[in-house]
């Protein structure tokens, strides 16, 4: 999708330096095929500025209200643009707006983001993206919060961002700014959502939800991609979405990753030529040297706005996503869902799980105690396990309320830099459906893979993924290399301490002797995707371990905290010298 701001200020005046600072920034947080004046958008009647960067034929627009993403049929025929007016259902970010108010409205589930903050005017700016709000700002001011849960989570933690004045909408929200006067107003409510939930389902009727759901979904005219891998989500849309005209499957791998047998890249080749859709591959080369994954890493934590730390997959600097944007190829569809989680029982596996565990939840070790106290933080009461509340319902809350907003809309910020992003199963009503569905069918989404495997039943399922893990640290030599040169700077000693610096620098010599027996397997650890029954898995993951404190990937994310802290700052600086260049023309 296009990057969408919306600024309303009781100053107008204002608006001309905002605007300065936007057409600025364009370059620098667009990806360079969507450099140009064809790409920027903005709007300004009194009062207000509406900027859409990027791919602007791929938003839908009313006026100064726009919308990114899908809606139900339904909803299309509503006036979904008119302020205080009901929400679609769908899965977008949507920002509505005159020029005595505005609104940004989060889909049921948070998958894309809408940023927050006030400024320097008084007025108010949302956007979904980050760097842009810091730039109209004028100054980085870095929450340590933010850098503690990168730092034990490998995401910028509950509610929170990098810079401590920007604040994200969470999921099912609306954030209404009201301009009277010289002042402007600021309201953030949630949502209604049904009071009465769902009836329980059975296979045959989620297979039922589904096909409608998808099958009533505006889509509209211009072509789609499928991000297609040899697994249960994407294949279900694979199937639901016959009706589309033109799409094509788009599949990733690993370059090392290519030629493996029922692999993701196997499995998904077969479903697209059975479905009659076109199949691209995309391979993601490893990078040449250090220099070259620096720049890489860069662009990554600039793109997904520091919130997750998920890097594997963007180690070619993002090629492939830069490719997209040099073809007719249109907007894409994603499987992300919530029909389910893996098992795990205890509350440090969950809370690693979801990507919310803070140095607390670690095994004990000198380090995690050294870090623990450092940045004492905790999980919020709000997102603990309720009383009476049983370990599947909170695993699917955790999901539903934490992982989709942060996690998988950090990585959907990065492919909306460079096309649209849909998630139709998280559509509000099948979200209700998925949380009916009962303790035992949630568990490693019992129902959903049973409803699934009668979608071209003649093709198996999967066993290996065609993409690196987060787990296959030794497969980039190169970002050994980063992180040790990383460790001797001031910035590292601050956050990790030189005790916990040096002894991650001791257990990277470690990793890069181990990684030279891994030469043959490129460094990847051979594990395939399990399909024991649940009741296998149930009773292995009880006697697992609780996390370990993994020293090396510690060492990682200081280092990206300190790309995304030098990019902040120097997209703060840009703004505030776009702004003296505006002053001084004034003058």
């Amino acid at each position: 999708m296009a990057i969408v701001t919306s600024i309303l200020s009781p100053d107008p005046s204002a608006l001309s330096a905002y605007r300065h600072i936007v057409e600025t920034m364009t370059t620098r947080i667009l990806p360079p095929g969507l450099h140009g004046e064809k790409e920027i958008h903005i709007s300004q009647p009194l009062g207000l500025l509406v900027a859409v960067l990027g791919r602007s034929d791929q938003v839908t627009s009313h006026g100064n209200s726009i919308l990114t993403g899908i809606m139900h049929t339904d909803s299309e025929k509503t006036p979904w643009w008119r302020l205080d007016d009901p929400v679609p259902e769908g899965s977008y970010a949507l920002f509505r707006a005159d020029d005595s108010a505005m609104e940004a409205i989060t889909d049921y589930t948070g998958s894309k983001t809408i940023w927050h903050a006030r400024l320097g005017c008084g007025g108010v700016v949302a956007s979904t993206c980050v760097e842009l709000i810091v730039s109209l700002l004028g100054n980085f001011a870095m929450d340590d919060r933010a850098l503690g849960w990168f730092l034990s989570s490998g995401t910028c933690g509950p509610r929170l961002s990098w810079d401590k004045r920007v604040t994200p909408l969470p999921p099912n929200s609306r954030l209404r700014a009201q301009k009277k006067g010289m002042t402007v107003t600021l309201l953030e409510t949630q949502l209604d959502r049904p009071k009465k939930p769902e009836r329980r389902v059975n296979a045959s009727q989620l297979e039922n939800e589904l096909s409608t759901t998808l099958s009533q979904s505006c889509y509209g005219d211009k072509p789609w991609i499928l991000a297609l891998s040899g697994g249960y989500d994407s294949r279900a849309i694979l199937h639901g979405s016959r009706h589309i005209e033109d799409l094509t499957c788009v599949t990733w791998a690993d370059e090392f990753l290519v030629d493996q047998p029922n692999s993701d890249l196997f499995i998904a080749r077969r479903l697209a030529e059975r479905a009659g859709r076109e199949h691209v591959v995309k391979i993601i080369k490893r990078p040449a040297d250090a220099s070259t994954l620096e720049r890489a890493l860069r662009r990554f934590v600039q793109y997904c706005d520091g919130r997750v730390d998920n890097y594997l997959a963007y180690v070619d600097g993002m090629q492939m996503w830069d490719e997209l944007i040099s073809t007719s190829t249109g907007r894409m569809l994603r499987g992300d869902e919530l029909f389910g989680t893996a098992f795990a029982s205890n509350s440090a596996q969950i809370l690693q799980n979801m990507r919310i565990e803070s140095f607390a939840d670690y095994a004990s070790s000198s380090e995690q105690r050294e870090m623990a106290i450092r940045y004492d933080h905790s999980t919020p009461a709000d997102l603990l396990k309720r009383s009476g509340e049983n370990v599947s319902r909170w695993r699917w809350r955790l999901r539903s309320n934490y992982e989709i907003s942060n996690v998988y809309a950090g990585l959907n910020s990065i492919r909306s830099r460079f096309t649209e992003v849909a998630c139709p199963l998280l559509m509000g009503h099948l979200v209700r459906i998925a949380s009916s569905i009962t303790d035992r069918d949630q568990s490693d989404k019992v129902l959903f893979k049973k409803v699934v495997s009668g979608m071209y039943p003649d093709i198996p399922f999967a066993s290996r993924s065609s993409i690196l893990r987060r787990s296959d640290v030794h497969a980039i030599p190169q970002a050994t290399e980063l992180v040790f040169d990383h460790l001797n700077s001031a910035f590292a000693r601050d956050v990790l301490g030189a005790q916990c610096s040096r002894k991650v620098s001791e257990e990277l010599m470690k990793l890069g002797d181990l990684g030279l027996t891994m030469n043959a397997k490129h460094g990847i650890a051979d594990v395939k995707k399990s399909s024991a029954p649940v009741w296998v898995k149930q009773l292995k993951r009880r006697f697992d371990p609780g996390p370990q404190l993994h020293l090396p990937t510690l060492g990682m994310r200081s280092y990206l905290a300190k790309l995304l802290c030098d990019e902040m700052t120097e997209t703060a600086n840009l703004g505030a010298q776009a702004l003296d260049d505006i002053n001084h023309a004034t003058a």
